[in-house]
């Protein structure tokens, strides 16, 4: 009798995985990491910020124009009409400051240095302001100071239109302005001349 023995021995053939070592693993790991490094760098865009420049414009107008008037004695108080209009208005200079437009109008004489009495014109009406450009400030932003009854031959600077901090940006148009004369019995004939000064000024 005799005994079998039943165990037996495999020995494992080496395969391609078992001979990577740690070490090649590990560069294997280095170089898979480098090369997603590469791609995800070579994938990303070269660019700027965008920017833009805005240069300031300026403030424009060329004045008021008056209306010329005439009229016959006749013994009695007169009361010749006129009216004036305005230029357009622009402020392009992009800071908001704001701005006014005054007027001086000197006292009426003749060349014989006749005068007519100071405060002898009149507004007659409170003038409407309206947008050229429709991006402008609103027109609340701009107040007339223009009001019916007011005297502008007073031989001192007065506004006539005033815009409010970040107002009166852009274009604007301005309607005509209507006004009165009071001449007494007692003026003398000739051709009275007021010297008129306007100014655009760059606070309200």
């Amino acid at each position: 009798m005799f005994e079998y023995d039943a165990s037996l021995t495999f020995k494992e053939e080496p395969t391609l995985m078992s001979r990577i070592t740690n070490r090649s693993i590990a560069r294997l790991a280095v170089s898979f990491s480098t090369a997603a490094l590469v791609a995800v760098a070579t994938a990303l865009p070269s660019f700027a910020d965008p920017q833009l420049t805005v240069g300031a414009g300026s403030q424009s107008t060329v004045g008021i124009t008056f209306g010329a008037f005439g009229v016959t004695l006749n013994g009695s108080e007169q009361t010749p009409t006129t009216s004036f209009t305005f230029a357009d208005i622009v402020d392009s200079r992009g800071s908001g400051a704001g701005w006014n437009l005054s007027l001086t109008l000197a006292q009426f004489t003749d060349v014989a240095l006749d005068t007519l009495p100071l405060s002898s014109l009149i507004v007659k009406n409170t003038p409407i302001i309206n947008k050229i450009d429709p991006t402008s400030s609103a027109t609340g932003t701009i107040t007339s100071l223009l009001i019916p009854g007011a005297a502008l031959d007073t031989g001192a600077g007065q506004k006539l239109l005033s815009a409010a901090v970040a107002g009166g940006m852009g274009s604007y148009s301005i309607s005509r302005v209507n006004l009165g004369m009071t001449l007494p019995a007692t003026t003398k004939a000739g051709v009275y001349t007021s010297v008129a000064t306007v100014s655009l000024n760059a606070v309200p």
